[in-house]
Parts: structure tokens; sequence; C-alpha cells
């Protein structure tokens, strides 16, 4: 299949973006690409996740990314 080169470049944009605001309008751009423009994909269902967390936990980072399923135990920390 042959890839388009827009397609190519957005894909290359969001993998080498050097900060997640970069990334999501290279990923959303892709996204467009791929869905609006060309068709390659055509989206029948959409997952939703969401966390639970006590108010006293901060910075757990858990989905504050596209990678629903990162997270960043190393900032976390919990009030005392």
């Amino acid at each position: 299949m042959l890839i388009p080169d827009d397609y190519a470049r957005a894909i290359k944009s969001a993998v080498t973006a050097p900060d997640f605001k970069t990334e999501r309008k290279w990923v959303h751009e892709t996204q467009k690409l791929l869905v609006d423009k060309y068709a390659l994909q055509i989206p029948i269902a959409a997952r939703y996740a969401f966390v639970a967390a006590k108010p006293t936990v901060h910075n757990h980072g858990i989905l504050a990314t596209l990678a629903t399923g990162s997270w960043t135990p190393e900032d976390a920390w919990a009030e005392k």
C-alpha cells in the first residue's frame, strides 16, 4: 500500500515531537488525514477511559497522555 507523503510526515512529526502539546497537534492531524482525507480507517467505536483516584493523590499522570496505559509514578505524591 502506498503511504501518502503528508500522512507519513504527520506520523513522523508526532513521533518526534519535543513536547506533549506538539505531539497532540500532530496526532490530531494524523487522525484527520487517516479518517477524513484518505479514509484508510473508518471508526465504528470509541473507548472511554476513566480513573478513580483519591483527591489527596497528586501528579499520578494516569490518563494525562494519549497512551492511556502510561502514568508517572515517579512524579506521584500523596498528601498526609
